[in-house]
């Protein structure tokens, strides 16, 4: 018997082992889960736990270590057009919080950096229909993109990928050790609160 759900959502909570993953597995098969989330959460949270598990016992074995998740200003304030994606960030802020707890006083920290909106070829490309239409360069539409749809950004412009780069840099460093479960920002103040 073929069963086809192409084209219907299935939503099954508890999915993560027994039952419930086997009836995920079934309704994916039979094309019902959205794939966009799941590649979502392949690949921005079950990635970093993969290579979290496989690189930390090291790490913890040589008493020194640095984990940082890639998390985003998505992941606190999540936009409605973003959800899928909003959702996977916040999960990187708990696990690198967890993460951190159950390494504690190891010599490995665990932080997550949180960028906002940053020009890269992902936002650009996003942008280039947009781009087209308004005949500016691709970093004025990005920031224009900015100031429209992130209009609590302090520096009113996208960040550039060096300066995210900067604080992962920092953090990779020995100069951080006194910093771990941390969310660390470099949104250009698109997050409107004093702490995240």
């Amino acid at each position: 018997m073929k069963i086809d759900l192409s084209g219907k959502l299935a939503i099954v909570s508890g999915s993560t082992a027994g039952i419930g993953l086997g009836i995920s597995q079934a309704l994916a098969e039979a094309g019902a889960p959205d794939s966009e989330w799941t590649r979502f959460y392949e690949v921005n949270v079950i990635s970093g736990v993969r290579l979290s598990r496989h690189y930390t016992p090291d790490m913890v074995k040589q008493g020194w270590g640095r984990v940082i998740f890639l998390s985003s200003e998505s992941g606190v304030a999540t936009p409605a057009d973003m959800i899928n994606y909003g959702v996977t960030k916040s999960a990187n802020l708990a696990v690198s919080h967890g993460l951190a707890k159950r390494l504690a006083g190891t010599g490995v920290t665990v932080n997550a950096i949180l960028p906002g909106p940053t020009f890269t070829d992902g936002l650009e490309d996003m942008l280039k229909d947009a781009t087209a239409e308004s005949g500016r360069s691709a970093r004025d539409e990005a920031d224009a993109f900015v100031r429209k749809a992130r209009p609590t950004s302090i520096i009113q412009r996208v960040a550039d990928v060096e300066e995210v780069a900067n604080l992962v840099a920092y953090v990779a460093s020995p100069l951080s050790s006194a910093t771990t479960g941390a969310a660390l920002r470099v949104d250009g103040g698109v997050v409107d609160s004093l702490a995240i």
